[in-house]
């Protein structure tokens, strides 16, 4: 028996100094919210180096199970951003409440 996926409804808050403004609809319908999300985590990646394979791990304290791999410390940012897309996607997609927020940018789910 094949499960439908249901187009998750979310409510994205971006908290400023000055101003609040919140959006919400379908994960589709947010992708700039949840693009600029990743865009500030990654501000915050901390970068190592590994010597096998040799490269670079990119991390953001905080969000667990998420990095980034690279031959290069920009490969392994641009990767991690990647996986911060995906990582956060599918907490809003499963309904999980410990996104964290990135300056002020706080995605959380209506469920």
């Amino acid at each position: 028996m094949e499960r439908k996926r249901q187009s998750v409804q979310t409510l994205a808050h971006f908290k400023t100094a000055a101003a609040e403004h919140e959006s919400s609809g379908t994960l589709e319908e947010i992708g700039s919210s949840i693009q600029e999300w990743a865009e500030i985590a990654t501000s915050h990646a901390i970068l190592s180096d590994i010597d096998d394979p040799p490269g670079f791990i990119a991390t953001v304290s905080g969000i667990k199970g998420a990095w980034g791999f690279g031959d290069s410390k920009q490969t392994a940012i641009d990767d991690l951003r990647s996986v911060l897309i995906g990582w956060v996607t599918l907490k809003l997609e499963d309904g999980d409440d410990d996104i964290p927020s990135m300056k002020g940018v706080q995605l959380v789910t209506d469920r």
